[in-house]
């Protein structure tokens, strides 16, 4: 009971627990007969038949006294002030509540208690659903005492993340910090008695909870930041009332430190739906039909882990099994499985950490090992999983066992820093390592083309099972080197839009010039890496980018050489402008300038002039 009360009371009453533990030992002096009292139960009351319905006595009178004797009007003080009359008030407040207790029930008004409502359908229902969700909890905990742990890694049991080091350190740290301060706190009143009922300064410390993901709405007061220089603008327009500015010359400043056109209030990237260019592609041609025969097929490794049925067992090796039986169902002998990587840090950490990714660690010991979290897409957004998933399949798909589902078929999987080919031969899994692909490629986009290299020969079909823009704008942009015709399928059958796309006629339908310009007007107007342009999109950019010969060799160029030409960005520039509505050869500065300054300027006066 000692240590229940250190543990819930405030850091101010912590110091409480000694004149506690010293009147529990001297209770036969301060309180006769009490103790006699205490050893037969008397710690809580029950005042229902409901079974662990027992609550402290002291929350007992603060729930039955004070509701009952409590005025709807917020007790006595909303009538008088009086200082007598509201000690009178709370010394009858006992007898009070008794008198309206016996009252009530005389007439009624309290109901007894229902035990056979315990026993109705809907209440035993809901009961098991609440056991069960005891025991999901119970299981998706960690194990302490669990060998395979990282032993220089504190894990929270109860959502199984790890700690990252700081807050490791000051975990361990508790415990001297806590024998420091009792014995300044031993010190302090020593010298002084009355620094027992004095203030406890709290110790700030650092705990799982710090270590949490938050929704943050400022960062570093960004929005006050921003705010206040978007008031600037209007400064600069009051001041332009009164003396003569050249409001085109300040348009060439930033007024903000993040532009607003490229980034969100809270200076975080702004971003744009990147699947309405890979629909601008997919129109291009009007029948796309299917691919014949099929010599090899790239799977994006995360597409089908998000793609995967929910039903699958609970144990890492039933994950595996799974996951090549769902490769295999595909209409060819040869599948790649192309993983990414996640190296720290990346460039795209901003990206990952917006999707929601987190930092805990994941060890997978071998295939009976059961999967917590059990929601894969839960278990998605921690890097080490991804990571380890791979190499487990690696490892585990050697095994005998998967003789039987892999039959003559043959699996290419591409995992961080490796590449291997499973076979069955003389009804043994062999493993080997693919020299050709092995690459240290972060993404499985690139990864991807580089697969379908392997595999490209003369009127062959190679199918990339993935729904990704960049995939698609990075395979049109080598579609020019490929013999083989390639197929993207995309869509999931859960959501009935599973279909083939074909790149190759995509790319006779666009021409090469408009392909080779695709990845780099694909980073320029919004990619994971970079940001969008605020309200401006893919479709508009894309129908300034078709129709201009100079910004498609323009977009072609920039990626090819560095630092870029002045006359290459120069165009862009210009391209840019495009976009915001100005006119052809018109800069950006001055396009700014005519967007948000000369409309407002009154006739007849120059851009020296007050614009108001």
């Amino acid at each position: 009971m000692i240590a229940l009360f250190f543990s819930t009371a405030h850091v101010n009453y912590c110091r409480w627990l000694t004149k506690y533990q010293l009147d529990l030992m001297n209770i036969d002096d301060t309180h006769p007969g009490l103790r006699a009292i205490l050893n037969k139960g008397a710690f809580t009351v029950r005042r229902t038949d409901h079974n662990f319905s027992r609550i402290p006595v002291d929350l007992t009178l603060e729930q039955t006294v004070n509701a009952d004797a409590a005025s709807r009007l917020t007790g006595i003080t909303s009538f008088t002030n009086d200082y007598s009359a509201r000690l009178r008030w709370m010394i009858t407040k006992a007898t009070r509540a008794s008198f309206i207790t016996s009252l009530q029930e005389m007439t009624g008004l309290i109901n007894n208690v229902d035990v056979a409502s315990e026993l109705r359908p809907k209440r035993v229902q809901r009961d098991n659903n609440d056991l069960k969700k005891v025991l999901k909890q119970i299981q998706e905990t960690n194990n302490p005492f669990d060998r395979n742990l990282a032993p220089e890694t504190l894990y929270n049991i109860s959502t199984g993340k790890g700690a990252n080091e700081e807050i490791r350190k000051r975990l361990l740290e508790v415990p001297t910090k806590g024998k420091d301060r009792h014995s300044e706190f031993i010190e302090s009143c020593m010298d002084d008695p009355l620094n027992f009922e004095r203030p406890l300064k709290k110790e700030k410390l650092k705990s799982f909870e710090d270590g949490c993901a938050y929704i943050r709405r400022t960062k570093n007061n960004a929005v006050a930041a921003l705010k206040g220089a978007r008031d600037l603008m209007g400064r600069l327009l009051v001041l332009a009332t009164k003396k003569e500015l050249d409001m085109e010359h300040v348009q060439q400043y930033p007024l903000t430190p993040v532009p607003l056109s490229m980034a969100t209030p809270d200076e975080m990237m702004a971003k744009t739906n990147k699947s309405s260019l890979f629909e601008i592609l997919e129109n291009k041609v009007k029948e796309h039909g299917s691919p014949g025969e099929v010599t090899a097929y790239i799977i994006d490794g995360q597409f089908l882990l998000h793609s995967l049925p929910t039903n699958f067992p609970p144990t890492y090796g039933g994950l595996a099994r799974s996951i090549l039986i769902q490769c295999l169902r595909n209409p060819t002998k040869v599948i790649h499985i192309v993983f990414d990587d996640y190296p720290q840090p990346s460039i795209k950490d901003t990206e990952r950490d917006r999707r929601g990714a987190d930092s805990r660690t994941f060890v997978i010991t071998g295939p009976e090992q059961r999967r917590i979290p059990r929601d894969l897409n839960d278990a998605l957004k921690s890097r080490s999983f991804k990571r380890q998933l791979p190499q487990f399949l690696a490892d585990e798909w050697q095994d005998s066992s998967y003789t039987d589902i892999m039959k003559q078929h043959e699996v290419i999987l591409d995992v961080p820093g490796e590449c291997y080919s499973f076979k069955v031969e003389d009804g043994v899994i062999c493993r080997s390592t693919v020299q050709t692909l092995r690459n240290d490629h972060e993404e499985a986009d690139t990864k991807i083309c580089l697969h379908a290299v392997f595999r490209d020969h003369v009127d062959n079909d190679i199918v990339i099972r993935a729904s990704d823009t960049d995939i698609a704008v990075i395979l049109l942009y080598h579609c020019s080197q490929f013999q083989s015709r390639l197929w993207i399928n995309v869509g999931t059958a859960a959501k009935n839009n599973r279909r083939y796309i074909c790149l190759t006629a995509i790319y006779k339908e666009l021409g090469p010039d408009l392909c080779a310009a695709l990845p780099a007007f694909h980073a320029f107007t919004g990619c994971d890496y970079t940001s969008s342009f605020v309200r401006k999109g893919k479709v508009r950019p894309f129908k300034h980018l078709e129709k201009s010969q100079e910004f498609q060799e323009s977009f072609a160029a920039s990626g090819l050489c560095t630092p870029v030409p002045d006359a290459t960005t120069e165009s862009l520039l210009n391209f840019t402008a495009s976009v915001y509505g100005a006119k052809k050869n018109s800069s950006l500065n001055k396009c700014r300038y005519q967007k948000f300054i000369q409309p407002y300027a009154p006739k007849g006066r120059g851009k020296n002039c007050s614009p108001i």
